[in-house]
């Protein structure tokens, strides 16, 4: 806990949490913002979600290959490359929204990367204390975005006022 590495993880989870419980809860209404009707909207986070599901394996392998650091870096410029497409775009056609999604599920895996993550930087002897520790970051960090999401978008009648500052914070993570 008193390392720069442990810190520097515990941010960077947080503002993975930022961006995954915000677009968790808004991703329908940001999809009906970009013109997309509500059915459809629902129907693209259930092919998200299963599209995602090999990712999550490959993920996994590719991890025991790469730097497990360069992995979760390049997850972070996909989801702040999905944000800001969805920035600047206007009207969003099912195809063009599925291609966003796709970045967006590409980026998803990296939760099995952090794990193995820490056991590699801290061991395993309190490896249970340090993920615990690390998710209570992360949660701490995560449990506003969705609100301001909301705020955001019931005060200016548009996502892109949220959706740039957390695409940015996605690079900046990288």
């Amino acid at each position: 806990v008193r390392t720069r590495v442990f810190w520097l993880l515990s941010i960077n989870i947080g503002l993975q949490t930022v961006v995954a419980s915000s677009m968790g809860l808004h991703l329908v209404a940001i999809m009906t913002w970009k013109g997309i009707e509500e059915t459809t909207a629902g129907a693209l986070v259930g092919v998200m979600a299963i599209a995602g599901i090999p990712w999550v394996l490959i993920a996994g392998w590719v991890g025991d290959k790469w730097p497990k650091g360069r992995i979760i870096a390049s997850a972070n410029v996909l989801r702040g490359l999905a944000w800001f497409a969805l920035v600047v775009t206007d009207d969003l056609r099912a195809g063009q929204m599925a291609l966003i999604l796709v970045l967006f599920a590409l980026s998803e895996p990296i939760y099995t990367v952090y794990s193995a993550m820490v056991a590699d930087l801290f061991g395993r002897r309190h490896y249970a204390t340090l993920s615990g520790l690390l998710e209570t970051v992360g949660g701490v960090m995560g449990m506003g975005a969705p609100l301001l999401a909301g705020w955001t978008f019931d005060v200016t009648q548009s996502y892109a006022w949220f959706a740039a500052p957390v695409g940015s914070l996605m690079l900046l993570s990288a």
